[in-house]
């Protein structure tokens, strides 16, 4: 298993996770309406660099760094660290997002997908690291805690409850 920059040799291969979030009903991962991924496709790498150099955000877009999990020429996952935010920012929408390709839950590789986020997010010289997960995703919750978050309170963001954690 490794971990890079999005490139267009797994372009394909994401928009066959999507699918399966789709097919699954999962829309808390869905960064890709199905049929919007052919153009999506054409300019997607621009839109990683964009979001990593911080250049021409619209507002509320914060600066961050993706990476793509894979392993054997496969998609496993995604995940994007925000190590430029101020601390109410990270409050408000926590330092990492990731998601695990629906095909390879339960294999343990959310916990690898958000250790490898926070080493990288200490690397930044980010301390302490906040992630919010939504209530109801009972496997971002407990990886959460596998990695040594700890929950700090549940409240409301944009209509949703969510749970906020902080890794000291």
């Amino acid at each position: 298993m490794e971990f890079i920059k999005p490139n267009k040799n797994y372009l394909d291969e994401y928009l066959a996770a999507c699918k399966e979030s789709y097919d699954n009903g999962i829309t808390e991962w869905m960064p890709v309406e199905l049929d919007r991924f052919e153009s999506w496709k054409e300019r997607a790498l621009q839109l990683y660099e964009m979001l990593e150099s911080g250049k021409d955000l619209p507002t509320g877009i914060p600066r961050m760094v993706t990476y793509w999990c894979v392993e054997n020429d496969k998609f496993i996952g995604e995940v994007q660290i925000r190590p430029y935010m101020s601390s109410d920012e990270s409050k408000a929408v926590g330092h990492v997002g990731y998601a695990v390709r629906y095909s390879m839950w339960g294999k343990g590789l959310g916990t690898k997908l958000l250790q490898f986020a926070v080493n990288k997010l200490h690397e930044h010289n980010v301390f302490p690291i906040y992630i919010a997960c939504h209530i109801d995703n009972i496997g971002s919750n407990k990886v959460s805690k596998k990695v040594g978050f700890e929950f700090i309170e549940t409240r409301t963001s944009n209509g949703e409850k969510e749970n906020l954690y902080i890794l000291k």
